[in-house]
């Protein structure tokens, strides 16, 4: 028996939710600590590994920054070393989903401003701060369909259980 080639292969990680903040729990974990400061040295590990493989592209699952970050005024900042620490440590072509903390965080003008993650520079063009999805073809008969969950609903509505099935249809590739 062959080995079959893959048609596409793209890197994944989900929920970074950096702040420069201390250790804390998960709320409703309270045995789970967060180590909120290791993850740009988590992330820059990912970057690494995923530059040594022939990947099409990186996607980020949303919940890019923690909701502490707003409440200790850094949003922007957090949200900037975070990228910071892709851009130096990868050439890859990156795509951000939004999340539930990124709304915590940012307003939909502010994740449309942003001159790199949650809108693929390539794709501005495409999107508005009303509209914070876009599609593309990495590959012959593969098209990427990155979605904006939360369009059109109020986050004061928005239960756990929701969010993860959302999490789920982020990407579609589709036969096209």
């Amino acid at each position: 028996m062959s080995a079959l080639t893959p048609l596409i292969e793209f890197g994944v990680i989900s929920d970074t939710q950096y702040s420069d903040h201390d250790d804390g729990f998960q709320f409703n974990e309270p045995d789970r600590v967060r180590r909120y400061r290791k993850v740009p040295e988590k992330l820059k590990n990912a970057a690494d590994a995923f530059e040594s493989l022939d990947l099409s592209f990186c996607v980020l699952l949303g919940d890019v920054i923690d909701g502490k970050s707003k409440n200790l005024g850094q949003t922007s900042k957090d949200y900037d070393d975070l990228c910071e620490v892709i851009t130096k440590n990868s050439s890859k072509s990156w795509h951000f989903c939004v999340g539930n903390h990124d709304f915590y965080n940012f307003s939909r003008q502010e994740i449309y401003e942003k001159p790199w993650g949650y809108i693929n520079p390539a794709f501005k063009a495409d999107c508005s701060p009303s509209k914070l999805y876009y599609d593309f073809s990495p590959a012959l008969g593969f098209r990427c369909v990155w979605l904006d969950p939360f369009e059109g609903m109020h986050m004061v509505y928005l239960c756990a259980v929701m969010f993860h099935a959302c999490m789920f249809a982020y990407i579609w590739l589709c036969v096209v």
